[in-house]
């Protein structure tokens, strides 16, 4: 038995074993997931759950802007590719990064968490 291994993007991979079937989500020609339907009737744990048609929006250079199901209905990207801001149904995420692009500070729930760069 073995396994094939796709890397549709360098944080996703996915896994699947000889005689299952593509998912009919992936637009391999942009290499952007559209929406993910794995035909498992039973979710377990962090399992992703079957999503409609176009769950998945991307800007014109292939950030993520939306995902439907999770309720995000826009991401913000700084020009370097960070995540600037999230806006979900549920209230905002904002994120500040420091000149050398680390995050500094995320903010959620009007709450303000502060990150320190500890350097050796």
């Amino acid at each position: 038995m073995f396994t094939i291994f796709l890397f549709l993007k360098p944080t996703f991979t996915a896994v699947f074993t000889p005689g299952q079937t593509l998912p009919a989500g992936a637009r391999w020609a942009t290499n952007r997931l559209n929406f993910l339907n794995d035909g498992v009737t039973t979710h377990i744990g962090n399992d992703i759950e079957d999503q409609s048609v176009n769950n998945y929006s991307y800007d014109e250079i292939g950030n993520l802007t939306k995902d439907v199901k999770e309720g995000i209905t826009n991401i913000g990207w700084t020009v370097y590719g960070k995540i600037k801001k999230i806006t979900k149904s549920t209230g905002t995420i904002e994120y500040t990064y420091d000149a050398a692009g680390n995050r500094i500070s995320k903010t959620a729930n009007n709450k303000t968490t502060v990150m320190q760069l500890l350097m050796q």
